[in-house]
């Protein structure tokens, strides 16, 4: 099973032009996302209010907050930039 969903898998990141990954409250112990996320020259947006930091060298955001409030920020800021065109 694990063979067969990681052809899928990158099946599906052939086909992407540009990766953004959000990790929300994710550990540092387990950095499957984030390695995902860093593939193909992708951008990563790490929302955690203990464990933020992106690894040096990484493209990416980092959010020391809670999933909700990111999320939140996020959303309003998306609204100003689209009422700004």
């Amino acid at each position: 099973m694990t063979e067969s969903q990681q052809m899928r898998l990158n099946a599906w990141l052939a086909g992407v032009r540009k990766l953004v990954t959000i990790e929300i409250g994710a550990g540092k112990n387990i950095p499957t996302i984030r390695n995902i996320g860093g593939r193909q020259n992708g951008i990563l947006i790490r929302i955690n209010p203990q464990h933020a930091l992106i690894n040096p060298g990484k493209n990416g955001v980092s959010l020391e907050l809670g999933g909700l409030e990111a999320l939140r920020l996020i959303e309003a800021d998306l609204n100003i930039s689209a009422n700004r065109f």
